[in-house]
């Protein structure tokens, strides 16, 4: 499975460097030109084996800069014969050169300098793809209260959504620790650990603007793989939401049960009561009228208020449990946008990094120029003293 990818950063690598070769001079490339392709072939090989792309990267920002130096060196040589370095440095700021030559020949170089890595860097690096699945939840346990509205909802389910509970799922249910093992660790099977932190490192989550929508935002180089862990987060998270909503709804269906079961002994109590203060006071059959109970009986008046009130309690908890019986069990959790694999990459974004790179090249490039301008100008003043003193 490496050995196409391998081939891939190679052989793009090596048709780039080759082609960078033609900054030398032509009795540069035909003397050392071969024996250079072939050096960076091998360190290419080795930079791949030992980190894969980074290594790669890694490689170009060492062999770039000093491919551009050497160049522009060789060309100076080609030019003005064997002279130092040292001494072809004293010639871009002598009097001999103006503060406007200077600029223009350290801008030049500095921009293309930038420019050039800006641009190597851009089109070595490999293409990623991401698929979005996007989620509705509600917080139903505040729903109906908004003095209790809590502002840290969304944050904490990113947090839960991140965490291992959820995303160890998603690596079982798609045997990542497998598949990336032959992919980053040279067939090794990874560890849940090292899995969770390579997958924590793709997802981006992101709340919809003032909505309970959520994107589930993955990113891979392989756009089906991308879609594939976005709808496995997706359904992991579902489900323990899910499972959590069942739980919740279990204990309050217990407590309710509790309560019911409590109330219906306390009215029984109090029917009990009723019944032998009847008895003790003797009432009469068929009872008295209200006032005359409240007046001659106030005992077994108190007594059948307590048992009316204790009935009326069970009733009232006997309606709350059959209403709960017949509603719908809600999930809190809906699946709006599943995700697809992406028809183009988002990663690089190569003329994005190319305009970043002509303008901050320009900045620096610039800001080396008037430096180095200042240096001429400084020399020259020194230079003309000198030999009006002499």
């Amino acid at each position: 499975m490496n050995q196409p990818r391998q081939n891939h950063a190679v052989t793009r690598s090596d048709k780039i460097y080759r082609r960078l070769l033609w900054l030398y001079p032509q009795s540069h490339r035909r003397a050392y030109g071969q024996p250079m392709a072939q050096l960076f072939h091998d360190q290419c090989i080795a930079a791949w084996g030992q980190r894969r792309w980074p290594g790669v990267v890694s490689l170009w920002f060492r062999v770039l800069p000093d491919l551009i130096i050497t160049s522009l060196r060789e060309h100076l040589l080609n030019l003005k014969g064997t002279r130092t370095m040292s001494e072809k440095i004293a010639d871009l700021v002598s009097r001999h050169s103006t503060p406007t030559q200077v600029f223009v020949r350290v801008f030049a170089v500095v921009f293309l300098l930038i420019l050039l890595t800006c641009v190597v860097v851009t089109f070595i690096l490999p293409n990623s793809y991401a698929s979005t699945a996007r989620i509705k939840i509600e917080n139903h346990a505040t729903a109906d209260k908004v003095e209790s509205y809590d502002p840290y909802f969304i944050q904490t389910e990113f947090e839960v959504i991140q965490s291992e509970v959820i995303l160890s799922k998603v690596i079982e249910e798609l045997d990542l620790n497998t598949v990336w093992g032959k992919k980053y660790a040279d067939g090794e099977k990874l560890k849940t650990s090292e899995t969770v932190g390579l997958l924590k490192a793709r997802m981006d989550l992101r709340p919809v603007r003032s909505t309970s929508l959520i994107d589930i935002r993955v990113f891979s180089d392989d756009p089906a793989e991308a879609s594939r862990l976005a709808n496995g987060i997706t359904e992991a998270y579902r489900s323990y939401r899910e499972g959590n909503a069942r739980r919740n709804a279990a204990q309050v269906s217990k407590n309710r049960e509790t309560e019911l079961r409590t109330a219906e002994k306390k009215a029984a109590e109090a029917e009990a009561i009723v019944a032998r203060v009847r008895k003790d006071l003797n009432i009469p059959t068929p009872e008295p009228s209200p006032a005359e109970l409240q007046a001659s009986y106030p005992p077994y008046w108190s007594a059948k208020l307590e048992a009316a009130e204790a009935n009326r309690m069970f009733e009232s908890l006997k309606l709350v449990k059959i209403g709960e019986s017949d509603s719908t069990f809600s999930p809190e959790l809906e699946v709006v946008e599943r995700a697809v694999p992406g028809l183009r990459p988002v990663r690089p974004n190569k003329p994005l990094n190319i305009v970043l790179g002509i303008v901050v090249g320009s900045v620096l490039a610039a800001g080396a120029g008037l430096l180095a301008a200042v240096i001429a100008m400084m020399v020259r003043s020194k230079a003309t003293r000198q030999a009006a003193i002499t």
